[in-house]
């Protein structure tokens, strides 16, 4: 048996990135990835066509259970803004601390 056969090196068994990285495997997970993607981002077709007054009508809604609504999902917006950034000030409370403690080496 010669030294060569054992020692069989090309560029496929030497250099082959594309088995490396599992080429056909990745490039289905991205196409079943996009996909869903795909499927999430892209809006569904409106089953019925109508006026935002008719949709008021059929849902029964009036002018003040609209401002209730909106007045309600403000409240919130401003609690997690509030929620955020007591978030932050703990954060930097917490942190500033130990970062200076870091860089001057105290």
């Amino acid at each position: 048996m010669a030294v060569r056969d054992i020692f069989k090196v090309s560029r496929k068994t030497f250099v082959n990135p594309s088995a490396w990285l599992n080429f056909g495997i990745l490039r289905d997970e991205n196409k079943t990835l996009f996909t869903v993607l795909k499927d999430m981002t892209v809006p569904p077709k409106a089953a019925r066509v109508e006026t935002f007054e008719q949709a008021m009508q059929r849902l029964n809604l009036e002018q003040t259970d609209l401002k209730e609504a909106a007045l309600n999902y403000f409240v919130f917006a401003i609690f997690f803004l509030i929620l955020a950034g007591g978030s932050v000030l703990f954060g930097f409370y917490y942190c500033c601390p130990i970062i200076i403690r870091l860089v001057v080496g105290c």
